[in-house]
C-alpha cells in the first residue's frame, strides 16, 4: 500500500528507464525489462519500505503491477527523464 505523493502535471511527461530488472523473492505477475522506457503514472511514499514507489504504465497506458498486492516498483530500479510537452 502506498500514499500518493506526486503526479506529473499534464504539460509534463516523466519516463522511468529500467536499470535493474532482477527478480524479487516472489514470482511476479508482471515484470520490467532492463533499458526499457516506461511512462510514469505517479510517485508515492511506500508504507513498507524507505524511499519512493513508482507506478508505471505500458505503451497501451495500462498499469504494470508486480502482483495483486503490489501496484508499484521501488524507484531505485529506474532513472528518470522529464519531457515538457508545452
Amino acid at each position: 500500500m502506498s500514499i500518493l505523493l506526486y503526479e506529473p502535471p499534464k504539460f509534463m511527461q516523466v519516463f522511468a528507464i529500467c536499470i535493474d530488472d532482477s527478480l524479487p523473492k516472489f514470482t511476479p505477475d508482471a515484470w520490467i525489462e532492463k533499458d526499457r522506457w516506461y511512462k510514469v503514472k505517479h510517485f508515492a511514499h511506500s508504507l513498507n519500505t524507505d524511499g519512493l514507489a513508482v507506478t508505471i504504465t505500458n505503451n497501451k497506458g495500462e498499469e504494470i503491477n508486480p502482483s495483486n498486492s503490489m501496484s508499484s516498483f521501488i524507484e531505485k530500479r529506474f532513472i528518470f527523464e522529464e519531457i515538457c510537452l508545452n
